[in-house]
């Protein structure tokens, strides 16, 4: 019997390593530029695993060992990305409905995936236990980005015969008298066979194709960049460079993708890429550069010829819609560069284009062409950039409080936390300065909790120091909040400085959240404990019913709401939300108002509970708050 098992196994591994031996003769760039893209921009993945399956997948106390944790070892190194297993005897179920990592591991096959919000089941290993066959499997969260997915499919294609040797013998060690492991290396062995004569049967299609989807945007089916960067330099030369101009068109689609699904987001991008098609000329360029952005290499006449241009294709855009029967609301923001007999490279041109965009977006204007104030004010920008990147690893930025006033009393009824940034260059910054470039720098999370943490110490110290203890609001900017660790990191910083959840509270923006994230957010916020703060809240976007379910401590007023108290129906209509508020005993703060006695008094009289104005008290360090 022992001999068979063997020559089973020599049999399998000469038809697994013949047929990779053909596979790995294909070009190494097995990842197209947008997947090379993700690997870039996210160096961990989350997995919650089935601690339970030995020799398949467990849990030694330490860390996760087995058939499956040495796969995904093989696919970092085909990768770089580092792949992180969260949980330790915890079932993966709760991982998963909670969207809190990107792939659960360890599934058998048949599992309902539709039950646990998964998608994109793989087999990874197959074995038999008393004569049942069971095949082990991995799925994805609704938060594992397409690309994600397509890397994993494409690494595993990629791991050989030396590569599931290596996976293989080191986990048959302490099971050799055991014979369902004899099966479970069959069927991994078998797996990876199925899928390497597959890859053999593909090879001939992979090679023809794989060219062709280099250059091949895989949404609209038009030339990507990596197409116009090979194109570039053949048509724009010496001769005819500052007869050239490039247009960077972004259209605003994340509120489609919220209602209608990504599904519709592509189809609205095929129907732009089509449009673009038709009104270009046979020596000009296009391309979608990003999920939401176009770029076009167009003649430059003037720049009114080249606003009308640009007119015309936003105008066919929004008819499209129209046709079908659709209105998206696609708000399209274009800048324009006009190329100088300098520039040869296709990404500082495109760069400066969207500068201009960037602006005519905060301007709320079409068409902005990019003048050099706005490329100065850019490498300005860059350069302070740099400077802040510098301080947070240092650790330069200062949390701030400000306290906020029980109207009844005039005593402080809570506090919220504020960063601020003392530059030894510039001076004190705002988060308005320097926010939106941790944002784009994937940064901002580690801001967040710096400051989190900050407000824990004080808290912690005025404890000891038996002061008076008040809820802190802390800010999160939405990525944070959307990060898969984040309930697990706010928890755990507030038990390393022993803080009951009580005097932590989170402000959410209500403005940036549909009202189905809103409060699902709440909810998990309210599970842990912590109190709620709901920011720039407007009533009138809301229904009765859905304000009924947002479970949370305060509501913080939209200023416009209380800009016009001397309007008789104003003051009427503001009071009774104000009354539902209280029955649904939520509390509510107003702040951006004119800071006078009278007004303070009128506020107080349609029932707002607290007042935040630096009237009262402005931002302050929290060493004056201990």
């Amino acid at each position: 019997m022992k001999n068979l098992k063997i020559k089973v196994i020599v049999i399998l591994f000469i038809i697994l390593s013949f047929c990779n031996n053909i596979v790995l003769g294909a070009d190494n760039q097995i990842f197209t530029q947008k997947e090379l893209n993700y690997i870039n921009e996210h160096k961990e993945i989350y997995i919650a695993g089935n601690p339970n399956i030995e020799p398949v997948e467990s849990f030694n106390g330490e860390e996760y060992e087995g058939i499956i944790p040495d796969v995904f070892k093989k696919i970092s190194e085909k990768t770089g990305i580092k792949f992180v297993y969260i949980n330790k005897t915890q079932n993966w179920e709760d991982y998963a409905l909670n969207n809190q990592v990107e792939i659960i591991s360890g599934l058998e096959k048949g599992t309902d995936l539709g039950k646990y919000k998964l998608k994109n089941s793989m087999d990874i290993v197959k074995f038999s236990v008393n004569n049942n066959e069971k095949i082990i499997t991995i799925a994805f969260t609704e938060i594992a980005d397409d690309e994600l997915v397509s890397i994993i499919e494409k690494a595993i294609k990629e791991i050989n015969i030396l590569d599931m040797q290596e996976i293989i013998t080191p986990n048959m060690v302490e099971e050799q008298k055991n014979m369902s492991l004899f099966y479970v290396l069959i069927g991994v062995i078998a797996i990876f066979s199925v899928i390497s004569i597959a890859l053999c049967d593909a090879y001939r299609k992979y090679k023809r194709e794989n060219l062709k989807s280099k250059y091949i945007d895989n949404i609209t089916n038009f030339g990507n960049y990596q197409s116009m960067e090979k194109k570039f330099n053949s048509i724009i030369t010496e001769n005819n460079r500052t007869s050239y101009c490039v247009i960077n068109m972004g259209i605003d689609i994340a509120h489609v993708e919220e209602v209608y699904g990504y599904s519709e987001v592509q189809k609205i991008l095929k129907d732009i890429a089509n449009i673009i098609n038709k009104n270009i000329n046979k020596n000009e360029l296009f391309a979608r550069i990003y999920k939401d952005s176009f770029v076009i290499m167009a003649d430059f006449v003037s720049e009114k010829s080249i606003e009308e241009r640009i007119g015309k294709i936003v105008n066919e855009i929004r008819d499209n819609s129209k046709e079908n029967n659709k209105i998206y609301g696609l708000n399209i923001y274009s800048g324009v560069y006009i190329l100088n007999q300098t520039d040869s490279n296709l990404g500082k041109v495109v760069y400066n284009a969207m500068l201009a965009k960037q602006s005519a977006k905060e301007q709320g204007m079409l068409v902005k062409m990019c003048t050099q104030a706005l490329i100065m004010k850019a490498k300005k920008e860059h350069g302070l950039e740099k400077e802040m990147l510098t301080a947070l690893r240092d650790k330069e930025f200062l949390t701030y409080v400000q306290p906020l006033i029980n109207l009844q009393t005039m005593q402080t009824a809570c506090l919220e936390s504020l960063a601020r940034w003392e530059s030894p260059r510039i001076g004190l910054l705002k988060p308005s300065t320097f926010i939106p470039i941790f944002e784009n720098n994937n940064l901002i999370d580690e801001l967040d909790f710096q400051m989190y943490e900050n407000i824990c110490k004080m808290i912690s110290k005025s404890i000891k120091l038996n002061k008076q203890i008040y809820t802190v609001f802390c800010n999160f900017s939405k990525k944070t909040l959307e990060n898969s660790m984040f309930f697990d990191k706010l928890q755990e910083i507030a038990e390393k400085y022993q803080i009951r959840k009580e005097y932590i509270g989170i402000i959410l923006e209500s403005k940036m959240y549909s009202i189905t994230n809103l409060k699902f957010t709440i909810k998990r916020l309210r599970e842990a404990g912590f109190k709620i703060l709901l920011s720039s809240f407007d009533p009138l976007i809301y229904s009765f019913k859905e304000v009924s379910q947002l479970q949370v401590d305060y509501i913080k007023f939209s200023a416009k709401l209380t800009e016009n108290l001397n309007d008789y129906k104003t003051i009427e209509v503001i009071s009774g939300i104000i009354q539902i508020l209280h029955e649904l005993n939520i509390k509510v703060i107003c702040e951006e108002f004119n800071e006078t006695k009278t007004e303070a008094q009128k506020l107080k009289s349609i029932g707002v509970d607290v007042l935040q104005g630096n009237a009262y008290y402005p931002p302050m360090p929290i060493e004056e708050i201990i």
